[in-house]
């Protein structure tokens, strides 16, 4: 876990969810006597902890709860809980635009995973996948539904009525609380997909966002990019670094356009990643793979189209650089996992 104790991750979250009418005081007693830090002290936007200490404490809380006990209180988070995020997010002109504010400032909110917005043409609208930029220990599974349902109950705040059109779509695994799952979220509930994700409609990107505020969304909007600048309180430069190339789906942007996103200096962004022993292009490698990876085990895309999503203008040099990082062949991979 200490590895995992270099990314913080935002209290104002555990701190929701520890004060849950669900847990009485012996629990918070008996949870606090084995958490690896002071659960009083959590709060304020600063604060933060560690990613191994969340999931150990969440694995406390869910060894004394009841199935399904993370549901409810994911749901009550509200737009504060998110910080300068969720004003950003709720100011914003448009759900579109809210949008667009949650992908490119996901580091601040979830720091162990990106967010990924694809169109889809039948039926028209925007898919919203999440995707962990790292593997987690249990209960890391648990932890990626909360923050599927935390997108969700943000995302259905911004569309108000029309919350009922969203379509939420989780992994298929065993869940006792399935049926709760399906009763509490709005709109369409899938449980036999292969990501989480959400499927908005078009016309909902274009509803205007209720608590639009230009000067205001402006303000959350400079906010979330001074913290994301500082690179030390959302996790590790390389986290942020192929947070924010699995945003643009592998492509290689180049250097100087990441420093940028980052708030950084070319030379300041290689100088934090060398302290981290890492690089500008085996990170671009590592994200690469990664999608290549799923797209060969959850998708029938031919290999040369990933190869072009990928930024190979020649599948052959694409097939030589998943050997060289795999030891085989995309499609032996493909028939591996298949």
């Amino acid at each position: 876990m200490s590895e995992l104790n270099s990314i913080g991750v935002p209290a104002t979250y555990l701190a929701s969810f520890l004060d849950s009418p669900t847990l009485n005081r012996d629990q918070l007693a008996a949870i606090g006597g084995r958490a690896p830090f002071d659960i009083a002290s959590l709060g304020g936007e600063q604060t933060r902890i560690g990613l191994g200490d969340l999931l150990t404490t969440l694995g406390l809380i869910d060894e004394i709860s009841p199935p399904g006990w993370h549901i409810q209180p994911t749901l009550e988070l509200e737009s504060a809980h998110h910080g300068p995020l969720g004003m950003a997010a709720v100011t914003a002109t448009s759900l579109d635009a809210a949008v667009d504010c949650l992908v490119r400032f996901e580091s601040l909110r979830s720091p162990w995973t990106v967010l990924q917005a694809s169109t889809t043409s039948r039926p028209e609208g925007l898919r919203i996948r999440i995707l962990p930029v790292l593997a987690l220990p249990s209960p890391g599974e648990l932890l990626m539904e909360m923050n599927l349902i935390a997108l969700v109950s943000l995302l259905s705040e911004l569309s108000g009525r029309q919350r009922e059109q969203l379509h939420t779509e989780l992994p298929a695994r065993y869940r006792p609380w399935a049926r709760q799952l399906r009763r509490s979220l709005p709109g369409k509930v899938s449980l036999d997909q292969r990501h989480y994700q959400i499927w908005i409609p078009e016309p909902l990107l274009a509803l205007p966002c209720l608590l639009a505020d230009p000067g205001l969304h402006a303000s959350a909007v400079r906010r979330c990019e001074e913290l994301l600048a500082q690179g030390s309180e959302s996790g590790p430069t390389s986290a942020l670094v192929q947070q924010q190339l699995m945003a643009v789906h592998g492509q290689n942007p180049g250097l100087h356009a990441i420093a940028a996103r980052l708030g950084l200096s070319p030379r300041t962004l290689m100088r934090r990643l060398e302290a981290e022993n890492s690089s500008y292009r085996d990170l671009v490698d590592r994200v690469r793979l990664t999608l290549a990876r799923d797209w060969l085990k959850n998708t029938d895309m031919p290999v040369s189209r990933i190869a072009e999503l990928l930024g190979y203008g020649d599948p052959a040099n694409f097939g030589r650089a998943f050997r060289r990082w795999t030891g085989i062949s995309p499609g032996a991979m493909r028939r591996r996992q298949n």
